[in-house]
């Protein structure tokens, strides 16, 4: 169940956070500029330009009202180490009766002392509670100007074919598959891929007006290939009697969400993963699940890894 939970945000009042990159991004349809700030090594956007509906339903909400609707409408834009705290994760099993919990997300949050006078008994209260205060502490803040302003992760071009064939600034989810995103600094590199996808120059609708000197590493290649962790886990746990060492351990990464599948290297060295356990799987229904499940990554790293055009996802076509 939900559980609420007071945390302490800070407010810039003296400008202690700087500007820090200026876009126009596509929200809903519509060009928006954003304007970000960052204090320390985190970057904050205003609430109402990553919030997942029309700032209009929010003008009129206070601050604790908007940190309440966060959860449904504005943490998909936030840096994954911050994401991931707020998260709700149902895929785990309860630690003391073992079954898979049931999302309760639909009922009325409650305080701790109401659940308590339950009878009910919360695990892992204190130290859950802890983090999220602490997170909320580092990614939220309150600025004169614009009001809530929360951690955010920068904007990134995206490789769009609804609508027609586009290419678009905007902010995203980083738990999403990546496959079709670049940084926002290589405009150059997904306009590229976009005509490769089609023969044709993508429309672009977006612009960097002022990039931030400070921006993390470019890792599309590792970000498009630890993107599709979840394909990968349910791809393989059909198949696990037929793959080798190296592909139970892919299939463990992905199914624990470990950190190391950031350790599976360049875009060349993924490929050949990729085609290593594909010919492993070859000659069965098998190796057909598993080519659905990477022919758009293959094409992707095939494009990062310099070969033009991308191969099909076959044992032995890759030089």
């Amino acid at each position: 169940m939900r559980i609420l939970v007071d945390v302490q945000i800070a407010e810039d009042r003296n400008g202690a956070s700087i500007p820090d990159g200026r876009y126009t991004v596509v929200h809903h349809g519509l060009d928006r500029e954003v304007v970000y700030r960052r204090v320390g090594d985190v970057r904050f956007a205003p609430f109402f330009d990553v919030c997942n509906r029309t700032p209009e339903m929010y003008r009129n909400l206070g601050i604790a009202e908007q940190l309440s609707s966060l959860r449904s409408y504005a943490d998909y834009a936030m840096p994954e180490r911050f994401s991931q705290v707020f998260a709700l994760d149902y895929a785990s099993l309860h630690p003391v009766t073992g079954r898979r919990p049931t999302s309760l997300i639909d009922e009325a949050p409650r305080r701790l002392v109401e659940v308590v006078g339950t009878g009910k008994v919360v695990i892992g209260w204190d130290e859950r509670v802890e983090a999220i205060r602490d997170a909320a502490s580092r990614c939220f803040m309150v600025h004169g100007d614009v009001g809530l302003c929360i951690a955010a992760a920068p904007p990134v071009w995206g490789v769009l074919e609804s609508e027609g064939h586009k290419l678009q600034l905007h902010q995203v989810s980083p738990r999403r598959s990546r496959v079709d995103l670049f940084d926002v600094r290589r405009l150059e590199a997904a306009l590229a891929f976009a005509a490769g996808q089609r023969g044709r120059e993508p429309l672009v609708r977006g612009a960097v007006i002022d990039l931030s000197a400070d921006l993390p590493p470019e890792n599309d290649a590792r970000d498009a290939f630890v993107g599709l962790r979840d394909g990968f886990r349910r791809s393989l746990g059909g198949m696990l009697c037929d793959l080798d060492a190296e592909g139970v351990r892919l299939w463990h990464d992905c199914a624990s969400g470990s950190d190391d599948l950031a350790r599976y290297g360049s875009a060349r060295e993924m490929l050949a993963l990729l085609d290593r356990i594909g010919a492993g799987l070859a000659g069965g229904d098998a190796f057909e699940r598993w080519e659905s499940t990477t022919r758009a990554l293959n094409r992707r790293l095939s494009f990062e890894a310099g070969y033009s055009p991308a191969p099909e996802a076959l044992p032995g076509a890759r030089p």
